[in-house]
């Protein structure tokens, strides 16, 4: 008797959400040295989009913020700004050719897409400076306890 094992979902070696920059550059090298992985990277998303999902609700699934918060959808030296050290998604295969031929039956243009992976990048910088938000306000209330405990222990 012969069993056949069949991979359920996701990709040998990544573990998604990706959780930082590095997995990101290191699945964008992957997919480039492995047309296997590359299928099934690009099976991976379309078993996770609905048709009629948008890109930006399902993208948490792919990306933490983590993950792209050094990323912009476009080419900072097209506006000048030569020192901004943010990547371009538009120059990364797994956000732009895996996406369009995964979700292709989804009638998903190019331009959507771009705008997708705009709003997308939005909640992620708006998740990350949140999180840092309640990181200071934490630090701050553990430092005035600090203080409050040092004080009643001098009197």
């Amino acid at each position: 008797m012969f069993v056949i094992l069949h991979m359920t979902e996701g990709i040998v070696g990544f573990c998604f959400p990706l959780s930082c920059q590095e997995d990101v550059e290191r699945l964008e090298n992957t997919i480039h040295m492995s047309p296997i992985v590359k299928s099934q990277y690009i099976r991976y998303l379309a078993s996770k989009k609905a048709p009629n999902e948008p890109v930006s609700k399902c993208f948490k699934l792919f990306f933490s913020h983590w993950s792209v918060y050094n990323f912009c959808l476009h080419s900072d030296h097209h506006r000048g700004a030569t020192d901004c050290k943010k990547q371009c998604m538009k120059e990364y295969t797994i956000f732009t050719e895996c996406m369009m031929e995964a979700w292709k039956s989804h009638r998903l243009s190019e331009a959507n897409l771009f705008s997708e992976l705009q709003i997308a990048l939005t909640a992620a910088y708006e998740t990350s400076n949140q999180s840092d938000y309640k990181r200071r306000k934490r630090s701050e209330l553990i430092q005035m306890m600090l203080r409050q405990k040092q004080t009643k222990l001098t009197k």
